[in-house]
């Protein structure tokens, strides 16, 4: 996927133990796939409309644990740089937040403004 457009959503598989394998069609139509080995990090919305985190190291599950907020949508996260990791969402004023990971630490939320109805 690298710097190809993706124009649909990606899906995620698990082959083994701390890989994880992503897919999405192309601008092409072409099927383009993205692999990583190691930690692997999941986010959701809670029922208390809270974003969700846990962690696999490869070895096993870290516990659920909140990074806190009051949500409309559910997150998508990214990473520009290894060890980074940046978590964005819809909040109940319709504008984009954000949450990054420096390695050390979470930010506060920020946000990032828009209308997103």
């Amino acid at each position: 996927m690298g710097n190809h457009p993706v124009y649909s959503g990606p899906a995620a598989v698990s082959l083994s133990l701390g890989t994880v394998h992503v897919y999405a069609r192309g601008s092409d139509n072409a099927i383009w796939q993205k692999h990583w080995n190691g930690t692997v990090h999941v986010y959701a919305r809670g029922g208390d409309n809270a974003i969700w985190q846990k962690n696999w190291n490869g070895t096993v599950w870290s516990n659920w644990e909140t990074l806190g907020g009051t949500f409309t949508s559910g997150p998508s996260a990214g990473s520009l740089s290894p060890g980074t990791l940046r978590v964005q969402v819809r909040g109940t004023d319709n504008a984009i937040w954000q949450k990054s990971w420096s390695g050390t630490e979470w930010s506060a939320w920020q946000n990032l403004g828009g209308s997103m109805k």
